[in-house]
């Protein structure tokens, strides 16, 4: 057998005990090819006609090469591991700064919130109100404390900024005296603060900010319920005289009720009874962290 057939002969038992150590090896790493493999054993194999001159490959030869290969294959694999482990933090890392990456300009949101006042007349401080039409109290215990007509006493403690609207939504006032009741087809409501909310014909009116008619009798208070709100008001366009609103926005540090006959003229009413007044308030809001989108939420 010439040298030429010898070197053939020998490529192809390395090519065999490839095989053999391909199929032991392909489970556990995954990431090894035949031809990778085939150039391991070759690199270990310096003269091939010497180490293969036997006619058959035994389980001796397989085993020599298997402990020369094996210790470099395990080394690589566990350079792939750290590689792989590098590229995955950095993929995670990528990741997380892709989600919270903010997405648009941060700008606020603008909205509208309403809030429910109630004020009892007796509650007010007798000492500058010592009557029960008319009265006056504070919105808020700071900002209105040089004014001395006014006291920190059961006073509303809440101030309201950036007020779009205020609507009467109910007024309770004592049956003061039936048979002058009947005297007068309406009663006006002033409140200070917010000047004319009505167009009439005279003065008295012009000056007010709603009228008071139609009252429901329940012992011994009349009762005047007001439907209107800021909603209906502003989407449907609906009439109103108990709703006003503010253009541009206002801000109130007090309020004060006045209850007038059409002549301009003060109710007297029983110093032992109550006029109560319910508000609405809307507000408007400005939330600048609901604006802030990120692309896992987006």
């Amino acid at each position: 057998m010439d040298s030429k057939e010898l070197v053939t002969n020998a490529m192809k038992k390395i090519d065999l005990i490839t095989q053999i150590l391909y199929k032991k090896y392909i489970d556990e790493y995954p990431w090894l090819t035949f031809k990778d493999l085939n150039l391991m054993i070759s690199k270990f194999c310096k003269d091939p006609i010497s180490d293969f001159n036997s006619a058959q490959i035994d389980v001796y030869t397989v085993r020599e090469y298997h402990t020369k290969v094996y210790p470099l294959i395990e080394k690589i694999n566990q350079v792939k591991a750290i590689r792989n482990l590098n590229i995955e933090n950095e993929l995670e890392k990528k990741r997380i700064n892709e989600e919270n990456e903010p997405v648009g300009d941060l700008t606020p949101t603008l909205s509208y919130k309403s809030y429910c006042v109630l004020i009892d007349s007796k509650d007010r401080n007798i000492s500058y109100w010592p009557n029960v039409n008319p009265f006056q109290f504070p919105l808020g215990p700071s900002s209105i404390s040089g004014d001395s007509g006014l006291d920190s006493t059961n006073n509303i403690m809440r101030q309201f900024s950036e007020i779009h609207a205020l609507t009467v939504k109910k007024i309770i006032i004592p049956d003061y005296d039936s048979d002058e009741s009947l005297c007068y087809p309406y009663l006006l409501l002033k409140i200070n603060e917010l000047n004319s909310n009505i167009n009439g014909t005279n003065d008295v009116m012009n000056n007010c900010f709603g009228y008071l008619s139609e009252p429901k009798k329940n012992n011994g208070y009349l009762y005047f319920n007001y439907d209107e709100n800021i909603d209906a008001i502003t989407n449907y366009i609906q009439e109103s005289h108990m709703t006003k609103i503010f253009s541009p926005r206002i801000e109130l540090s007090k309020i004060t009720i006045n209850i007038l006959n059409p002549s301009g003229e003060i109710i007297d009413f029983d110093e032992n009874k109550s006029v109560v007044v319910e508000l609405q308030i809307t507000c408007l809001k400005k939330e600048l962290e609901n604006n802030i989108l990120t692309k896992r939420g987006a």
